[in-house]
């Protein structure tokens, strides 16, 4: 399900009594929860941008100063880059993040200080308990949407943006709500167990289809997969850290599968010469995990 998050009045005010009553409210901190980002970066006329496609997700657990929390990491490795100066192809280990009822704290990668992420018991009127509110935003009106059998509250802030239980700020969970004049990424979709919500102006329908076919516990060992060159023409490689049986599935962005292979190489060479240009994905399944990668045939 698909669900633009753009409402700013409360006309839902009695939906969303009913549903507080029916559904529980979603959490941040859940091993069900992606968030995908979207956008471009650099040009200006000299070069081309790089398209980034960026995923966050939890993965894990760690116990610091004797407090579980969860990891969450940040995804770089679908990002297409056109100038291999600004190449990021990589899996990044963001924070470790625990939620105590309406309190999220954090504790930043490479650091030991736990620290507020967000303070989720607001009202109309409140200044925005958010640890990037540099400019003391306050709530003007809230709302309510379902997601699944949860639902996600809706902040909107006097400065015009949205703050939302689970998804954080409306530009990306560690993101401030400024927008550079060099162009970035900002959050586009999130899913909770598969329910999947619109966010923001980048926001388009195949934006959630990694949610399909990506099963974030996969074991690190297919996450770790690369695959080049990315973009292609004629030929696409993955190379991976085992030799357990892996099927592999191409797709276009509407789910049809274009083509299967299945082995136990180390490294796998896949034909993209039949292809038209444009975006693609390759499923990867192993001993029952399923993730993906998204790719540009030239």
């Amino acid at each position: 399900m698909n669900t633009s998050l753009q409402r700013t009045t409360f006309t839902l005010f009695f939906t969303v009594s009913f549903l507080a009553l029916m559904a529980q409210s979603t959490p941040m901190v859940s091993d069900g929860n992606v968030w995908f980002e979207r956008g471009s970066y650099g040009g200006w006329g000299i070069y081309d941008a790089q398209e980034r496609y960026i995923t966050h997700y939890f993965d894990g657990d760690t116990l610091i100063n004797g407090t579980q929390y969860k990891k969450l990491y940040k995804d770089f490795r679908d990002t297409i880059f056109s100038n291999p100066i600004y190449v990021q192809d990589q899996l990044v280990y963001e924070a470790a993040m625990r939620q105590d009822g309406d309190l999220v704290y954090f504790i930043q990668a490479g650091a030991t200080t736990e620290m507020l992420y967000a303070d989720f018991d607001i009202s109309v009127g409140d200044v925005l308990n958010y640890y990037q509110n540099g400019q003391n935003n306050t709530v003007l009106a809230i709302d309510s949407f379902p997601l699944g059998n949860t639902y996600i509250t809706a902040y909107e802030l006097n400065s015009g943006s949205y703050f939302y239980e689970a998804i954080g700020g409306a530009h990306g969970p560690f993101r401030d709500y400024s927008f550079g004049i060099e162009g970035g990424t900002y959050l586009a979709c999130f899913t909770h167990y598969g329910n999947s919500v619109g966010v923001g102006p980048f926001y388009t329908a195949y934006d959630c289809t990694p949610t399909v076919i990506t099963n974030t516990t996969a074991p690190t060992a297919l996450r770790s997969v690369k695959i080049f060159p990315n973009p292609t023409n004629d030929l696409i490689t993955i190379q991976r850290e085992n030799n357990a049986v892996i099927k592999i599935r191409l797709t276009d962005l509407f789910g049809r599968q274009l083509l299967y292979q299945q082995g136990a190489e180390n490294v796998i060479s896949l034909s993209t010469e039949h292809l038209v240009a444009g975006v693609y994905f390759i499923i990867m399944e192993e001993n029952g995990h399923t993730f993906s990668r998204r790719f540009i045939k030239q």
